[in-house]
């Protein structure tokens, strides 16, 4: 009960009660865009963020679906901004008649960064070692009211506008599924074995603190998942023609399993190589 007077009551004033003053380190100043993407679709402007303004937005959403929603957190003040805002690029779905963030990616390449935040739960570095130019996707959510497939096409069509402006050769990132259930995680982890979805070419090996003690034990005897269990957008990535590049960790933060997935765009599928990169 405690929980809804929250969710009811405060949470409607929370992004008005904590201002990020200062929006990342170093101030407002701190942030520039890197790639300029912009476009519109009917009453949705999709875009990579240019000033502060934009990015309290999106910040806002992120704090409202990660704090709120998936962790059941509803008493938190805290800021969703991280150390890694401040190297990345925001894109962002504007729903222009509403006048709300409707969806929102975090896009990192490695042209002018080597700082993901992929690497706080795995060694990515044999990964990184690889040539080429690589963009790491985070920080992805939207609001309840755009889940409908609508915003996640139009976030497709703007990472496409961003890889192809920035030359990418691979799409990478953590991908959750909203369970710390560790028989379940495991059941997941193996219907990825039997689909073929599993490459472990770079060895990615996780942190200590994210993960799961005794993990090959438990997959060992594990059933196999059906596919309904993957969520949406991870289903997404993998229909592009993206892999499961490592084992599942926990994050406790988030209450959710990750896991690195990649994209080499070479091998992103004809459908999605037509729809989203016009080739």
């Amino acid at each position: 009960m405690l929980s809804a007077l929250v969710r009811d009551n405060v949470r409607p004033l929370v992004p008005d009660f904590v201002r990020p003053w200062t929006i990342l380190r170093g101030g407002a100043g701190a942030f520039t865009r890197k790639i300029a993407v912009d476009f519109k679709v009917r009453d949705f402007r999709v875009k990579t963020v240019e000033n502060p303004d934009e990015l309290k937005q999106v910040l806002a959403l992120r704090r409202s679906v990660f704090h709120y929603e998936f962790a059941g957190k509803w008493l938190s003040l805290k800021s969703d901004q991280d150390l890694f805002d401040e190297h990345a690029d925001h894109l962002a779905i504007f729903d222009e008649k509403a006048g709300v963030v409707a969806g929102v990616y975090r896009l990192i390449s490695s042209a002018s960064s080597r700082s993901f935040y992929s690497n706080t739960e795995f060694d990515i570095s044999r990964f990184m070692a690889q040539p080429g130019v690589k963009l790491e996707l985070s920080r992805a959510c939207i609001g309840p009211s755009y889940r409908n497939g609508v915003v996640i096409s139009l976030l497709w069509r703007g990472i496409a506008d961003y890889a192809k402006k920035a030359d990418v050769d691979f799409l990478f990132g953590l991908s959750s599924i909203n369970t710390t259930d560790v028989k379940h995680i495991a059941a997941i982890h193996r219907h990825f074995a039997a689909a073929g979805l599993l490459n472990d070419e770079w060895a990615l090996t996780p942190r200590a603190k994210y993960e799961i003690a005794n993990f090959a034990a438990v997959l060992a005897v594990a059933e196999t998942a059906a596919a309904a269990a993957v969520p949406t957008l991870f289903k997404t990535y993998i229909k592009a023609g993206a892999k499961v590049c490592s084992q599942p960790v926990i994050d406790r933060d988030f209450n959710c399993a990750d896991w690195l997935i990649a994209l080499n765009m070479r091998e992103l599928v004809k459908s999605y190589d037509r729809r989203f990169m016009g080739s």
